[in-house]
């Protein structure tokens, strides 16, 4: 709720030289269209909480 409806386009390849033709779907735009969802994921979060804590978009890992 409060997201965008997003469209994601496809790229369909066949795949030949095999026994069987392979069908294989790319999403084109894939890196920056993420990144767009996170934005606008994080822009949504933001007005839910006012401001009440510090959002960041990114990866952490845990340390031993």
């Amino acid at each position: 709720e409060g997201l965008d409806v997003a469209d994601i386009k496809l790229r369909l390849s066949v795949i030949t030289g095999r026994d069987e033709p392979l069908l294989k779907l790319r999403w084109v735009g894939e890196e920056a269209q993420r990144e767009a969802f996170a934005q606008e994921f994080k822009d949504v979060l933001e007005q839910e909480v006012g401001g009440l804590v510090p959002l960041t978009i990114g990866t952490f890992s845990v340390g031993k």
